[in-house]
């Protein structure tokens, strides 16, 4: 249940069709996402968990509602290949259906997330077609698991074509001897029209307000996150909308909306006045919508490397904002970003012709 997660898998399978190809996603899930299956698993094996599941508790209405829009969203807008969730001992089989696995995008190959350690996602199973990696990250796992990556690498090495989307991985990737490309995340290869289909007039939330959305990680924390978005509603006279389940962020005075399924959330960044976020996804709607928005760093000035490719990229380090130093609101803005941004066109140019290059031979 990850908003960027969900809707960059949904925008690059429809690059892909886009691009003359049939895919499918397959159905797969780890069972410690499956909160409904092993609730006391699921919420054990994550920091914090006793807060954690006093907020489940006390606001189960509100999570099963966003849980059923999450559903809601898969089944209607993703190709799967099989409406039963896939499991790992079933994984080589369903793969047989297919001439290609492209796996990716998102912290994939972030070992550091528990579901990610059987290595699955680096296709560590037998399967006798191409595979392919679009945009994949390490996420903060080339920091923590260095050396269990590097353990990985034959694995990777088996891959057709291999393509991430920060320069960090991409850098540690050729060090290692592994042929790469940096790539577009896949909700920026498609264009900002695609998402407006979402777009709703009416507002899930009356009046103006700061919508602040992020995660912890080595980077980054929710203290810094809270305060800077308590100094902007102090600054800005608005209230703060949080749409997520986490005591770093439900217990800090916000207006809490855990009602927020996808297409809620892509709307909560469109009618926001302001966006405070630390969130590689979070940034990317907020340009891709042209709303006034900042990234948070930690106190030292620090962001993740899949955030500062992002903003260098494309050229909109202004929006990158210290919590502990004087802001300059005017830098904050947004302008279109497909009408002022042209390494946008560059690189989808060069994205797209990465997956046509790669998927060729590909029924």
């Amino acid at each position: 249940m990850n908003y960027g997660g969900l809707l960059q898998a949904y925008a690059l399978q429809q690059t892909i069709i886009s691009l003359g190809f049939d895919c499918e996603i397959i159905n797969y899930k780890p069972h410690v996402h499956d909160l409904r299956k092993h609730p006391i698993q699921f919420l054990t094996q994550r920091k914090d968990f006793i807060r954690k599941g006093f907020l489940g508790i006390t606001n189960y209405s509100a999570l099963k509602s966003r849980i059923e829009k999450f559903d809601s969203f898969r089944r209607s807008y993703f190709k799967l290949g099989s409406e039963h969730t896939v499991t790992l001992d079933l994984l080589p089989e369903e793969a047989k259906r297919y001439d290609c696995l492209c796996v990716g995008s998102d912290q994939l190959w972030n070992l550091n997330q528990k579901d990610n350690e059987n290595r699955v996602y680096m296709l560590d199973f037998p399967y006798e077609g191409k595979k392919i990696s679009y945009a994949i990250s390490f996420g903060d796992g080339l920091n923590k698991k260095r050396e269990s990556i590097i353990d990985s690498l034959p694995l990777i090495q088996q891959f057709s074509a291999v393509s991430v989307r920060e320069k960090e991985g991409l850098d540690f990737l050729l060090k290692n001897g592994i042929d790469a490309s940096l790539v577009l995340d896949p909700t920026l290869m498609v264009n900002t029209e695609f998402w407006n289909r979402f777009k709703r007039k009416k507002q899930q939330i009356e009046g103006e307000y700061i919508l602040i959305y992020g995660f912890e990680n080595a980077y980054q924390k929710y203290d810094d996150l809270v305060f800077s978005g308590k100094r902007l509603s102090k600054k800005l006279g608005l209230p703060v909308i949080n749409p997520i389940l986490t005591p770093g962020l439900s217990y800090a005075g916000f207006r809490n909306f855990y009602e927020c399924g996808p297409v809620e959330f892509l709307n909560l960044v469109d009618h926001a006045s302001f966006i405070v976020t630390n969130s590689f996804h979070g940034s990317i709607f907020s340009l891709l919508f042209s709303r006034p928005f900042i990234s948070i760093t930690n106190e030292n000035g620090m962001i993740d490397a899949r955030k500062k490719t992002l903003f260098s990229t494309l050229g909109v380090e202004n929006h990158i904002a210290n919590p502990s130093e004087k802001w300059n609101m005017d830098l904050f803005q947004s302008e279109p970003l497909e009408k002022t941004n042209n390494s946008l066109y560059e690189l989808r140019r060069k994205s797209t012709n990465f997956l046509l290059q790669m998927l060729s031979g590909v029924s």
